[in-house]
């Protein structure tokens, strides 16, 4: 991102902070599932930041992937793993625990 103001970074706040009010580190998933059954208009909610969630962080993803193809120098955990061969962990994992 080129400065602050630029749009991405705008939406990856906003989305962010969507998802901190889904989750919190005293919540329980039986609060959670309950809290879904009673409030099914915040499912919606939730599928929404998700989804737009899910839009930057496979941009971010392509363009790992994309340096890595190039042989460009990748100094983060994700390029990392995908370099790796012998990583437990797979591209598979990396996008299953993104939200």
């Amino acid at each position: 991102m080129s400065s602050i103001d630029d749009a991405m970074l705008s939406e990856i706040i906003t989305v962010e902070a969507g998802i901190s009010r889904f989750r919190s580190t005293s919540t329980t998933g039986k609060t959670i599932y309950q809290f879904s059954v009673t409030f099914p208009s915040k499912n919606a909610s939730a599928e929404d930041v998700r989804a737009r969630r899910n839009t930057y962080t496979d941009t971010f993803l392509g363009q790992v992937k994309e340096k890595i193809e190039q042989g460009s120098g990748i100094s983060c955990i994700t390029g990392t793993i995908l370099k790796d061969p012998y990583a437990e962990l797979n591209e598979a994992i990396l996008i299953y625990f993104k939200v």
